[in-house]
């Protein structure tokens, strides 16, 4: 993807060996990254996709992997900081993380997942509002990834709705078409949450949404994206080594060429990497 220079990718994985055995990759259709995924991979893979720099996911649940992803920054200056996991429910045990950050190799923690963190918010609506791990978040300026199906959305708009001043990140655009919600009722619930100006969206992951639907569908639901959310609120985010599983992420980068190459220079800019700079925090 080309049109301007610099493109920061905002969401990619690694795991070791210990961790390979994830329960989503148990699917068939993934069992060509069911092993051990190194940085130097993934290097391979941004070089040759012309990704200035990037923003590594720590895929699982677990304060076990932090270690894999530090030791993997400190190989390489293209990763300008880690999106780590948290446990929301034990905010001692984060502290004891973040003051690992004071040290050189913990010091690009930029932001916090949680791939539970709706089920928390739906089997406790009130559990975070106010709570001191959000107001921690808050004052530590680290934002929230978010992994969200489109029948989840309305739990992540009850979740901003509580805490309105924490930053969230919605990860994969919501997965649009990757369950029973129908697409049309995507299209709205991404048109009320564009609203939340301290919510970002992340166009990445969508390769599914183009192999259910094809390209026209595909650039449609990306416009939309783009005309919900504020120039300024929206990221670029490869999925690697997700994206490889089958051949059509390059299919997918190419509407994404199309769709840019009608767009302002200003906003292709935020797109491909300011905007990432100023949600992570990150200036090269």
């Amino acid at each position: 993807m080309k049109l301007t220079d610099e493109l920061i990718d905002t969401h990619f994985h690694i795991w070791g060996e210990e961790f390979k055995k994830m329960e989503w990759l148990k699917n068939e259709n993934f069992k060509i990254i069911d092993k051990a995924i190194s940085i130097d991979e993934y290097l391979v893979f941004a070089n040759t996709n012309h990704l200035s720099n990037c923003i590594m996911v720590q895929s699982l649940n677990s304060y076990m992997e932090i270690e894999n992803y530090v030791n993997a920054r400190a190989k390489t200056t293209k990763v300008l900081g880690i999106v780590v996991w948290l446990d929301f429910d034990n905010l001692n045990e984060f502290h004891s993380v973040l003051e690992n950050n004071n040290n050189q190799n913990y010091r690009n923690i930029v932001g916090v997942r949680n791939s539970n963190l709706l089920n928390i918010q739906r089997n406790s609506p009130l559990s975070l509002k106010n709570s001191s791990i959000m107001n921690y978040l808050l004052e530590m300026k680290l934002p929230i990834d978010v992994l969200a199906k489109p029948t989840e959305l309305h739990l992540l708009q009850e979740l901003i709705d509580e805490n309105p001043n924490n930053i969230f990140v919605l990860d994969h655009a919501g997965k649009p078409g990757q369950d029973d919600l129908p697409l049309d009722k995507w299209f709205n619930m991404i048109k009320e949450l564009g609203n939340y100006r301290n919510l970002y969206c992340k166009i990445s992951g969508m390769t599914p949404l183009y192999e259910k639907f094809g390209q026209e569908v595909f650039e449609d639901s990306c416009e939309h994206i783009f005309e919900s959310f504020s120039s300024d609120r929206i990221v670029y985010g490869s999925d690697w080594p997700v994206c490889t599983i089958t051949d059509n992420f390059f299919l997918v980068e190419e509407s994404l060429r199309n769709i840019l190459s009608k767009k302002s220079i200003s906003t292709i800019k935020n797109f491909k990497s300011l905007n990432a700079k100023e949600l992570y925090g990150v200036h090269k």
